[in-house]
């Protein structure tokens, strides 16, 4: 996390830079960032001595930001309905507070994460996959039904292709058939 640079260093940088140093040179002597120092010099450049002051409400979060009841509704409905999703649960505090802000889906996400009410996503146990070592050792069977040709003609088609090499051996086209 990045730290505040205080005013007094913040007036060196720009008095420094007024005096002819360059900025890359002001962020190695202070042991800064170059980033760092050329923004406190821009901010200095557009603002004035108001750009040089610290925004705190800027520099890092301190809870949530919206409304407190939105917040603590979305937390205990999450608890109490554990299956379900930060969309459902956005959805349902947008019907039960019409006139409040109701946050993004991604804020309601990382606000269950905090309390860890997230239900991580199941995961697939590995399968294993063998592919044919040889040509012809394996053949593939694919069956595409009722397309359309360019002229609107209905077709459906069988194709026989080799696993190893990728090649097309055989491809039959016919009529489909109403079941």
């Amino acid at each position: 996390m990045t730290t505040v640079i205080p005013v007094p260093l913040r007036r060196e940088i720009v008095t420094r830079h007024q005096g002819g140093e360059p900025l890359p040179r002001i962020a190695q002597q202070l042991n800064l960032s170059v980033w760092g120092v050329r923004k406190i010099w821009r901010q200095y450049r557009d603002h004035g001595e108001a750009g040089l002051r610290i925004h705190y409400r800027q520099s890092g979060r301190s809870g949530p930001r919206g409304e407190r009841l939105i917040y603590r509704a979305a937390v205990w409905l999450k608890r109490r309905h554990p299956g379900w999703g930060a969309g459902l649960i956005r959805v349902l505090l947008a019907e039960r507070y019409p006139q409040a802000v109701i946050p993004h889906q991604r804020t309601l996400q990382r606000w269950f994460r905090q309390h860890q009410l997230s239900v991580p996503p199941m995961r697939r146990p590995p399968v294993e996959r063998h592919r044919a070592e040889q040509v012809h050792a394996v053949w593939q069977l694919d069956a595409t039904s009722h397309q359309r040709l360019a002229d609107g003609t209905p077709v459906s088609w069988l194709s026989l292709i080799d696993e190893h090499s990728g090649a097309l051996l055989d491809s039959h086209a016919f009529s489909p058939i109403r079941l």
